[in-house]
Parts: C-alpha cells; structure tokens; sequence
C-alpha cells in the first residue's frame, strides 16, 4: 500500500511518501528509508546493475509511452528570483512494487501507484524485462524480496527523464521514528534552498 502524502515541497522534499509492505514480507524501497521497527538488517540490498544511475538510463532508454500533454503536475518549486516555475512540463509520479527471486530475477512487477494508465502498463512492461539484479542478501544467504521503486519522472523532448534525488519514500509506520522523518524533511528542504540557491 503506497500513501502519497503531497504539499507545497519539490520531489526531494517528498521524502515521506509512505509505503506499507505485506505483513511479514522482506522488502526494500529504493532510494528511501525503513522505519519499521522490525526493519530487516541486509548485508547488501538489492541493487540494480550498475546502481541508480543505471537504472534511470534503463529506463530513459527503454520507455516508449508518454503521459500525454498536460497531465502532469504542476512543477513544484519556484524560482525565487523570477517567480516562475521550475520543471518545464511537470512532474509525474509512479511507485512500482517488484518481487525478486533469490538470484535477483524480476518474477513478477505491479504498479502500486500510478497516475496514468498507458505509462503505468509500459513501466511494468520494461520492469518485466529488466536485466537480474544483484540479489539481497540476509544472514549471507541469497534472498527473495519485494523492491518498492517510487519513481519522480519529467518528459525532456520525446524522453521520460528522472528526478534523482534520494529519500523519496518512507517504509513503515513507525510511530517512534518521528524524529527520523521530520530530519529526512528537513534535510530534503535544505538540500532544496541549496539548489535554488545554486541556479
């Protein structure tokens, strides 16, 4: 179950969009943080090969549908100096659920949540025919897992292009892990100021 939680912050400061995973079942999310408190300790997560870079050039390279004109979100930020938008054409936003065999093959992809039908079909469709991941690995065993993959996504020319940013999505409820969460806001917020700043 994915739980968006929106408001007045660019895709770095969406650091708490929520995932909750089936009870009981191993699971990653990708470029976020576990706060269950019975988070699984890996010795090494799942990894795309070649890591996230990879992975979104996969991606870019590999996706043929495009959310039609207009039907992305608004951009986020805004530039302070001119007062105009940032992000061109908007941004969308897909979570893909994964479940990876032992040895890292894609055995079966799901969109948790998407916003347009077409694009949701064609990411399930390139997932299915990824590359084998490098697998988990718990208790130096080889190991199944359910990935989460939130995905920020623009269209830059006739190309989906992704938001790289980090700590996109929170796992868990974990009601003690306040602190973690609104640390992961605050840093996403300044890691926000610092980039307007930079431009």
């Amino acid at each position: 179950m994915v739980l968006p939680l929106f408001g007045g912050l660019s895709p770095e400061g969406q650091a708490q969009l929520r995932i909750t995973p089936p009870k009981g079942q191993l699971a990653y999310v990708i470029d976020g943080v576990d706060v269950r408190e019975d988070a699984p300790e890996f010795d090494s997560p799942p990894r795309f090969p070649g890591g996230r870079p990879e992975l979104y050039r996969y991606l870019t390279n590999s996706m043929r549908a495009l959310p039609p004109p207009g039907s992305l979100d608004a951009p986020f930020a805004i530039d302070p100096v001119t007062g105009a938008p940032i992000g061109g054409n908007g941004i969308g936003q897909t979570v893909l659920s994964i479940r990876l065999d032992a040895v890292g093959r894609v055995i079966e992809v799901a969109t948790e949540w998407g916003e347009i039908p077409a694009l949701d079909a064609d990411f399930e469709r390139v997932v299915r025919q990824m590359p084998d991941w490098e697998p988990a690995v718990v208790d130096r065993v080889e190991t199944a897992v359910l990935v989460y993959l939130p995905l920020w996504y623009g269209v830059q020319g006739n190309r989906l292009v992704f938001d790289d940013s980090t700590l996109k999505a929170t796992m868990g409820r974990g009601k003690k892990n306040k602190g973690l969460k609104i640390g992961l806001v605050a840093t996403a917020l300044a890691a926000l100021v610092a980039l307007l700043l930079l431009r």
